[in-house]
């Protein structure tokens, strides 16, 4: 998200100062125009999704740094689970905490 965020941005910095440096009028509004609706479509696009996920737009985390948090983060069991129900590669680090859990979690 803020990659893909950053390189819009970007793209309608260097298509408007490419078409001014040329000095061609409707080239600069063409432009002018087609950076107005991107952003337009942005704006649209960030309020149209869910709430919950805005945050999730803009982490930083990767998946495994995700999936990690959520797992020591959780309130439940059940919350937990949720976290591991991912691509076991994403908690590969955590392997022998997941282990200890579950271990201490369920009935012997």
């Amino acid at each position: 998200g803020v990659y893909w965020s950053f390189t819009l941005l970007l793209t309608c910095v260097i298509g408007i100062v490419t078409a001014v440096t040329h000095g061609d009028r409707t080239l600069t509004m063409i432009m002018g125009g087609s950076c107005a609706m991107l952003l337009v479509t942005y704006a649209i696009f960030l309020a149209c999704i869910n709430r919950e996920y805005v945050a999730t737009f803009y982490d930083t985390r990767t998946a495994s740094e995700y999936t990690v948090d959520r797992f020591f983060n959780a309130t439940s069991d059940e919350r937990k689970f949720d976290a591991l129900a991912t691509n076991e590669n994403l908690w590969r680090d955590i392997r022998n905490d997941v282990k200890d859990w579950l271990a201490s979690s369920l009935p012997a």
